[in-house]
């Protein structure tokens, strides 16, 4: 995901700074979000807005399941018990 957002920005011809200030992100999250690929939820919507990408959001909170009822959504949620092997 870093890599790609690094695309992005490139694309769009901005330079680190600019897009950290663009965004609010702090500039060492930006780099080490390219770097490692990882950083906090809002910092990413923050700098996906920035670069544009606001509809590609939609894609993460559509339920990838349905379900006809809170009942069938408790059922699969539902962990396996913990107990010894035997």
């Amino acid at each position: 995901m870093g890599q790609r957002l690094r695309a992005r920005r490139l694309a769009a011809n901005l330079t680190q700074e600019g897009l950290a200030e663009r965004s609010g992100v702090p500039i060492s999250t930006l780099r080490s979000f390219e770097r490692k690929g990882t950083i906090s939820f809002t910092s990413f919507i923050r700098l996906a807005v920035t670069l544009g990408d606001d509809a590609a959001l939609d894609g993460l909170l559509q339920a990838h399941e349905t379900y006809a009822s809170l009942d069938d959504v408790l059922k699969q949620s539902k962990t396996p018990k913990r107990g010894r092997l035997k």
